[in-house]
């Protein structure tokens, strides 16, 4: 039985593992609360320390090996084994001594940035990665991590009119409607496999009812017919489901053109 109560003061915005321990990440550095007081620090990228924190959480009966695997993204067994390693051979035990180049190979920092830079645009997860060219796990377990922030504050829901669309595409430094910059520089210089389409809220949109076909039209197979039948294209900022998607809008659209779209050649 206790001999004194624990008041659950964490600092504000920091992750309740449970009624006595608390994770806070900011700037690069991960800390561990215990009733409102440090226990333990590291940088967000430091996987031994990570490890040699969940153990000590676990050695001072803080948290289970069940709570923090769900929180720290990693499993329990593997918890398990670096406490079995600890207890055998200290904190070296956890290092990880495989040989090799050392930190991961497409999430370099440029990866990172660009990828918070699709993520405060709005773009959703699993669209960055196919951006981007890396896997939706390895970004959902970078924002576990701290090294990736959700947008705190999503785009406004309400569609601009034909007005304000016009105005905006004039604007732009590019010239008139050339949108997403980062991307498009991405494409020319082949970093891109494709731009990922992305749709946002607008109003009076002319003949936008053909856009309910487009479910219908991917769940026919589409994209795996076209992927058969063509491939893969080389990597720039209109890939094959872009091209497939236009031309479907335009065969719904103009039903008269349908048999004069142009062949896209391999």
């Amino acid at each position: 039985m206790p001999t004194q109560y624990r008041l659950p003061m964490h600092p504000e915005g920091a992750l309740t593992v449970n009624t006595t321990l608390a994770i806070h990440r900011q700037g690069g550095q991960v800390a561990y609360f215990a009733a409102g007081i440090p226990v333990f620090t590291h940088r967000a990228e430091d996987r031994v320390g990570q490890r040699v924190a969940g153990v000590q959480l676990v050695e001072l009966g803080l948290a289970t090996q069940t709570e923090l695997a769900a929180t720290l993204g990693l499993h329990r067994s593997t918890l398990h084994r670096c406490q079995r390693k600890v207890q055998a051979a200290g904190v070296l035990g956890v290092v990880d001594a495989r040989p090799g180049p050392k930190g991961r190979h497409k999430l370099t920092p440029p990866t990172l940035r660009t990828v918070q830079a699709h993520l405060d645009q709005g773009t959703s997860i699993r669209a960055t990665a196919t951006a981007v060219g890396v896997s939706e796990a390895s970004l959902r377990h970078a924002l576990r991590q701290g090294e990736l922030q959700r947008p705190r504050t999503a785009r406004p829901a309400q569609g601009r009119g034909p007005r304000q669309r016009s105005e905006a595409d004039a604007q732009r430094p590019g010239g008139i409607a050339v949108h997403r910059n980062l991307e498009r520089a991405l494409a020319a210089t082949g970093h891109l496999p494709e731009a990922a389409p992305r749709f946002e809220a607008a109003e009076a949109v002319r003949g936008a009812g053909v856009l309910c076909a487009l479910p219908a039209l991917v769940a026919l197979g589409l994209f795996q017919v076209g992927e058969q039948v063509y491939g893969r294209l080389r990597n720039g900022f209109y890939g094959l489901r872009s091209i497939l998607l236009t031309f479907a809008c335009m065969a719904l659209l103009y039903p008269g053109l349908s048999g004069t779209l142009p062949r896209l050649s391999r």
